[in-house]
């Protein structure tokens, strides 16, 4: 069971969690219905998964070094080891659940997104680059669906703003934890201020990318909305500001399930 417990922890339940709710969300609004919309869910969690595990096995011996004993490797209640077996695992069966999900053009949208999350994970996220990959996950995700879903048809360009800059600005909040710890990355490279200074816009840039969307069908919720979202981001970047930088992801997560919510409940054509 502790076993358990440490695998559970080691694959960064919040972000796992939130990426494939919405992703997955996501997918059903645009019309993936039944088995397909069960493998999209199957594909995008085993992806993610993958991300996290090997995220924590390939810095397993930095954050031994640091007894950064909130990590499940450090605590003991999970070896490096068995860590990388099941990244490995999972990143093998989200090839084949991506490309049944969504067929050879939706799936590699995917796989590849997948790929730059390990990209990150074993090169570039000690690097001024690290912010790179989330710029092309993220944004490959709408493609991965559109392409893959019902009509197969490209994504709206909105929805690769939206997602590309929540991306890159989520990632941003979320290593500002890690400044002080850290000895390179962009976040290190940026500082407190040079980092709230580019994550903000950039999350500022996502909800008005899904604001403008909607309020072309829907202009009270377009408000409501924009109203919202940038109450969430206003309150990240107090959140980031005090050297709050776990609270301020978590408000990042929230603004994009905010997101999410509002493209769920706007009566518009997703295509256009």
């Amino acid at each position: 069971m502790r076993v358990f417990w440490g695998l559970l922890r080691a694959c960064h339940p919040l972000p796992t969690l939130a990426v494939t709710s919405c992703v997955s969300l996501l997918g059903w609004r645009l019309g993936w219905q039944g088995d397909q919309l069960l493998l999209l869910i199957a594909a995008v969690l085993t992806g993610q998964l993958s991300i996290g595990w090997s995220n924590d096995a390939h810095d397993a011996a930095e954050d031994s070094a640091l007894q950064r004993v909130e990590k499940p490797v450090v605590d003991g209640s999970v070896t490096s080891t068995a860590l990388w077996i099941c990244a490995l695992a999972t990143a093998v069966a989200c090839i084949p659940l991506s490309l049944l999900a969504a067929g050879l053009a939706g799936g590699l949208f995917h796989i590849a997104a997948v790929g730059m999350a390990w990209w990150y994970n074993l090169q570039l996220s000690r690097t001024r680059w690290s912010w790179f990959p989330y710029l092309i996950a993220f944004g490959a995700l709408p493609f991965f669906l559109c392409l893959g879903g019902p009509w197969a048809g490209l994504p709206p360009l909105w929805l690769i703003i939206a997602a590309a800059s929540l991306g890159v600005g989520a990632h941003l909040a979320n290593a500002g934890a890690d400044m002080s710890r850290d000895s390179a990355g962009t976040v290190v490279s940026l500082g407190q201020r040079g980092t709230i200074a580019i994550a903000l816009p950039l999350l500022a840039m996502a909800s008005l990318a899904v604001v403008v969307a909607i309020s072309a069908a829907m202009p009270v919720l377009g408000l409501v909305g924009g109203i919202g979202a940038l109450g969430l981001v206003v309150f990240a970047g107090v959140q980031c500001s005090q050297q709050r930088w776990r609270t301020g992801f978590r408000i990042v997560m929230a603004l994009a399930g905010w997101c999410v919510l509002l493209v769920l409940i706007a009566p518009m054509n997703l295509q256009g």
